[in-house]
């Protein structure tokens, strides 16, 4: 499977309109293709997908400073409301930091050959443990 290595304008705007918060279905009414053929993309394009990865790194990098920037304050409030007397405020504060910390940073493969080799072995996994294969 030789795909091209750049997007077409319909994948441009798709991409622009998921970083910026819209559905799929969005954002295929506004790049003027079927909602199918943006679920196709996702799963079985890998140079849109990279693009995609690349277009939020890129948008989180652009964010990461004024991030930063506040990251001590939030972090003063929420170890603030960790001491607070009642206890579902401590919990609700818990939960939020461990969800928080957990995962910081979007994460996917930028490099389309990167994104066709994890499918690649993804799918050779399942494979090696469907049910028809332990048979």
């Amino acid at each position: 499977m030789d795909q091209e290595k750049s997007i077409t304008p319909q994948q441009e705007t798709v991409i622009l309109e998921l970083i910026a918060g819209k559905t799929q279905k969005e954002a295929a009414e506004a790049a003027g293709v079927a909602p199918e053929t943006v679920s196709r993309w996702i799963k079985r394009n890998p140079v849109f997908v990279a693009a995609l990865n690349a277009r939020r790194k890129d948008l989180w990098d652009a964010h990461r400073e004024k991030l930063r920037a506040q990251v001590r304050d939030a972090v003063d409030v929420m170890g603030d409301l960790l001491k607070s007397n009642n206890e579902r405020v401590r919990l609700q504060a818990a939960t939020a930091i461990l969800r928080t910390a957990s995962d910081l940073a979007p994460s996917g493969e930028t490099d389309p050959e990167k994104v066709q080799k994890a499918w690649v072995e993804a799918e050779m996994w399942a494979e090696v443990f469907s049910p028809t294969s332990l048979l």
